[in-house]
């Protein structure tokens, strides 16, 4: 019996063993194989791009494409389709017109004139004795009543002035008191909201956490930087000097790029048009890493932790 126990229990850890290592290797791929990307575009009186997204030799694809202001996109996973924006061309059935629809509860009768004819009936009407139709004496309103006797009012009780009441004097004091009062109480917030962000700023983990941010925004970025770059591009602007000065600031970025992409000034006219290209490598352990080191530096929990306490108006840790 013990042996049997024994043997099942052997089987499970196999199990268990053989799960975790499965789940290790799937994070590894997730973490270590890259994302390639690419990116195109080109200007040429409309703006047209094109992006690529690879991964896991082409097991999940993402493309998406510009043209002009129409845009498309499309993903897939192996052999499942994540989502398309192509809409397929086709025709749109004419919209009918209610109009133009034969209901036999629309139908319309044209006027006769023997309608409108002009001539007089057989019984006039107008006169003082004469009979009203039917339909005319249930449709005539009743007279109305008209009382016994009139009040005639006097001329004195017309006359009557009716006391109007007091017009109460304003405290043009007290008002302006109470906006000098508010003022004061305005500006004096401000000052403390002032004073309280000195405070933060000038806090040895407010500099200490932004020390820890410029480094993983700068490690980031080197490592999604684009692999290669190559286009050529043309600009110009209205004046002279500001071409210089853009050509002078691209000339600082000429190591990214070396010898493939080539770009040219126009000190003679306004112009912008080219085309362009890209491609890298993006893995996610770099975010990985930089988020767990961030959620163990003692600095920026302390910093997150003195903003929740001002956001809820609490200052007993900066006292």
């Amino acid at each position: 019996m013990l042996h049997i126990i024994l043997l099942i229990l052997k089987i499970l850890g196999g199990i268990l063993l053989g799960i975790l290592a499965l789940l290790l290797v799937l994070m590894l791929i997730v973490f270590f194989v890259p994302f390639r990307y690419r990116l195109s575009g080109q200007f040429y009186g409309r703006p047209e791009a094109d992006v690529s997204l690879r991964w896991l030799f082409g097991a999940l694809r993402v493309q998406a494409s510009l043209r002009g202001r129409a845009f498309s996109g499309r993903a897939s996973f192996l052999w499942l389709k994540l989502f398309d924006t192509e809409k397929e061309t086709g025709e749109v059935p004419a919209e009918e017109n209610p109009s133009e629809m034969d209901s036999p509860e629309m139908t319309f009768r044209e006027p006769d004139m023997e309608d409108f004819s002009l001539e007089e009936p057989d019984s006039p009407v107008g006169g003082a004795d004469a009979e009203a139709p039917e339909v005319f004496q249930r449709m005539a309103p009743e007279p109305a009543a008209l009382p016994e006797k009139t009040v005639i009012l006097k001329d004195a009780e017309k006359r009557a002035e009716i006391p109007k009441p007091k017009k109460e004097k304003k405290d043009f004091g007290g008002k302006i008191s109470q906006k000098i009062d508010r003022a004061r109480e305005f500006f004096e917030k401000l000052r403390h909201k002032k004073d309280m962000a000195e405070r933060l700023w000038n806090a040895s983990c407010t500099q200490n956490s932004i020390d820890f941010g410029k480094r993983a925004l700068f490690s980031i970025l080197k490592h999604i930087r684009p692999n290669r770059i190559s286009g050529n591009i043309l600009f110009g602007m209205d004046r002279p000097s500001d071409t210089g000065r853009i050509l002078g600031g691209v000339c600082a970025l000429y190591p990214l790029w070396s010898d493939t992409l080539k770009i040219t000034p126009d000190f003679e006219r306004q112009i912008f048009e080219g085309e362009l290209r890209m491609k890298g490598t993006v893995r996610i352990y770099i975010f990985v890493y930089w988020a767990l080191r961030g959620l163990l530096n003692k600095d920026l929990r302390k910093l997150i932790k003195y903003m929740k306490h001002i956001k809820n108006k609490e200052e007993t840790l900066w006292q």
